[in-house]
C-alpha cells in the first residue's frame, strides 16, 4: 500500500516574560495544536555568595512538551507526534556560565569528576 504519512515543518516565537511568570508555568505554542513550552524560574538565592553569581540571578528550565491527543486510528496516531523538535533560546540580558557545586565538598570520584 502507498503512504500517505509526511513530516510537515513548523516553527513559532514565543515571548515568555520571565518577571510575571509564577515558578513553574506552561506556555501554549501558537498554532501547534497540542505544544506546550514548560518553563521554571528560580532564584539562585543563597548560593550567590557561594558561586559569584549576581544578586538577583535566577536559572530557568525550558522544555517543549508534546500534549497532542494521538488520533484513534493506528494509521494517523503519528500525527500527534513531534519529530526533530529544537529550542533556540535568546534574552535580553546576558547568560551567566552555571557554576555546578554538586561536588565541590563531595568526596565521591565519579561527583568530583562530574564538575570538571
Amino acid at each position: 500500500g502507498s503512504e500517505r504519512w509526511q513530516r510537515v515543518p513548523g516553527a513559532a516565537v514565543v515571548t515568555v516574560d520571565l518577571d510575571k511568570l509564577p515558578k513553574l508555568h506552561e506556555i501554549k505554542v501558537p498554532q501547534s495544536d497540542g505544544m506546550f513550552l514548560a518553563v521554571t524560574v528560580q532564584s539562585v538565592g543563597e548560593f550567590v555568595s557561594q558561586s559569584a553569581l549576581p544578586a538577583g540571578s535566577r536559572t530557568v528550565s525550558v522544555f517543549l512538551v508534546n500534549r497532542r491527543s494521538p488520533k484513534e486510528l493506528p494509521e494517523v496516531k503519528d500525527e500527534a507526534f513531534a519529530f526533530q523538535t529544537g529550542l533556540v533560546i535568546e534574552a535580553d540580558r546576558p547568560f551567566l556560565a552555571r557554576p555546578d557545586v554538586r561536588g565541590l565538598l563531595s568526596s565521591e570520584w565519579d561527583e568530583k569528576v562530574a564538575d570538571l
